[in-house]
């Protein structure tokens, strides 16, 4: 099977966040790099050390406060009348 996402990733082009566990035992930062360099929107990263492949359960708080302050950050602020 030579099933690849790249090309669906070109296809975003809304903020991203990608969390990843630098002890990651099911993926690699190259795939968080072609995340990044695939996507048409603003992309960040989060890279948690000492921490595997589940960061939102092996750092609940770090996860939700980034996620937080992604949120914050790329929300529109809309007026609501």
């Amino acid at each position: 099977m030579n099933w690849n996402i790249e090309t669906e990733l070109r296809k975003i082009n809304c903020p991203l966040l990608s969390i990843q566990g630098i002890n990651d035992q099911y993926g690699t930062l190259k795939q968080i790099e072609s995340i990044k360099t695939n996507t048409k929107g603003k992309t960040s990263t989060f890279i948690l050390d000492n921490c595997g492949h589940a960061p939102f359960k092996e750092k609940k708080t770090e996860v939700l406060e980034k996620i937080i302050t992604f949120i914050e950050n790329n929300s529109s602020h809309a007026h609501i009348l």
